[in-house]
């Protein structure tokens, strides 16, 4: 019987959708890529891209589309990794056209809340499945954390550095706490936002500096600061009452202590992976299984919600004109 082969598609060919292409280029399965852009510049560098990875295993062909209706009206997967104030639409007309078993979605997912539930539905209406790709959860150093925070009663983690991007990456570490406390019912405060507002690097949207304070329902917290000052290093520290970790994430180090060594810190390796190495792993455990290791779409839903809602409530206060959209991505 001759192997199935699989379809997928990429919306958005952009830096973090070409990544998602040369993951996929290593998959052992004869797969046919469909990868959608308006933009040809976006499709050259994914060509481009896609020639630098090596697969003596299996068949991946390739089609560059610019209209998303071109794509077969069949699909096993389709990842969706256009900018926020799109992905909704995207979404809705892919689903209204194509069959598509499963959806890998970019993160921040939408700018507007009511979107939330209306994909919700529409994701029901299909009985298409959806996974949202905040991948520190799957990263395996956070993996082997994870395994050694099971005995915790609280967590508290603090995130700090110049220009973190708190719009576009607070919804990690937020997916990351939820991850260690299995708690997505979480309270957000913005009170400590600065009021300067910082025009992204992604023309049409915003970042913030300030803190972050979120809380889960089992008291568990984390803070997450973004400073307007050059040269404050970026690091993550995690504490409870079995371990901590203090983490310079762009350094591959970390600093580990627990109640078993009497709190005595060692140094060791931290492995930060490319998403080039990690949607493969994704795509397999999802064309295996029927399900993956990221948040699924209600899970980052519940986690979305409140970042979306303590965002607009800061800039409604700094009268900041968002035209009923969160202009972050």
């Amino acid at each position: 019987m001759a192997e199935k082969t699989r379809i997928i598609g990429i919306i958005g060919a952009g830096q973090i959708g070409s990544r998602h292409l040369q993951a996929i280029a290593k998959l052992t399965e004869t797969t046919n890529i469909y990868i959608v852009d308006t933009s040809t510049d976006s499709l050259n560098i994914a060509k481009q891209r896609f020639k630098e990875i090596v697969n003596n295993e299996a068949e991946i062909s390739t089609s560059y589309l610019t209209n998303q209706m071109d794509l077969p009206a069949e699909l096993d997967i389709v990842i969706v990794s256009t900018n926020s104030n799109i992905r909704a639409k995207v979404i809705e007309k892919l689903l209204e056209n194509k069959k598509v078993r499963y959806l890998l979605l970019e993160k921040v997912l939408f700018q507007s809340s009511s979107d939330y539930e209306n994909i919700a539905s529409l994701l029901k209406k299909h009985r298409t499945l959806a996974w949202v790709n905040c991948p520190k959860r799957i990263w395996p150093t956070y993996q082997k954390m994870f395994s050694e925070l099971k005995q915790a009663k609280n967590l508290h983690m603090i995130v700090n550095g110049s220009n973190i991007g708190l719009g576009c990456n607070t919804i990690h570490y937020i997916d990351l706490m939820s991850f260690f406390t299995n708690e997505t019912n979480i309270k957000i405060n913005s009170d400590l936002l600065e009021s300067e507002i910082i025009q992204s690097k992604r023309s049409g949207f915003i970042e913030l500096t300030g803190t972050l304070r979120i809380e889960t329902s089992n008291n568990s917290t984390l803070t997450i600061t973004s400073y307007n000052e050059e040269d404050i290093p970026f690091i993550v520290f995690i504490s409870s009452d079995v371990s901590r970790y203090i983490i310079t994430e762009s350094d591959n180090k970390m600093l580990v202590s627990n109640v078993s060594t009497n709190w005595k810190w060692t140094e060791t390796d931290f492995i930060t992976p490319y998403q080039s190495d990690l949607t493969n792993l994704v795509v397999e455990q999802l064309l295996k299984s029927g399900t993956c290791e990221l948040p699924d779409y209600e899970i980052s839903k519940q986690l979305h919600l409140p970042m979306i809602e303590a965002f607009n409530k800061h800039l409604d206060k700094i009268k900041f004109n968002r035209n009923n959209i969160c202009p972050i991505t």
